[in-house]
């Protein structure tokens, strides 16, 4: 969604990820302005999920690229802000079903691109 709140988070996502830490709702917020309450709920409304869950599920979006790209998955956590693999395998699996591994070599056996998951 096209939106200067969404142009926002979508420029600091990419921050996070050159700079590899995890995304901070209270990080966000300060950076758009705003109290982290408000962002909160103006995110719930632009998004139809909480804050904290749109960030996720970012991060793990920006995983399945890399993942797409053949790099190895400990890698992944470092370049996607994961502080560690437990939380990158524990979010990767919330958001799809299935492990990176698992992710990676459906990719790697079918011919063509498999579609990223689409934020909300």
């Amino acid at each position: 969604m096209e939106t200067p709140l969404g142009t926002a988070i979508a420029a600091y996502l990419q921050e996070c990820f050159a700079r590899r830490s995890p995304p901070r709702v209270d990080e966000l917020a300060l950076r758009v302005g705003m109290h982290p309450v408000t962002l909160r709920r103006r995110v719930k409304q632009l998004f139809g999920v909480t804050a904290c869950r749109y960030l996720k599920e970012q991060q793990v979006r920006f995983a399945c690229e890399l993942l797409q790209g053949g790099i190895p998955v400990a890698e992944i956590v470092r370049h996607a802000g994961f502080g560690n693999a437990r939380s990158f395998f524990r979010a990767f699996r919330r958001e799809l079903r299935q492990t990176p591994r698992a992710y990676q070599g459906e990719f790697e056996s079918v011919t063509g691109r498999i579609s990223v998951p689409d934020g909300h």
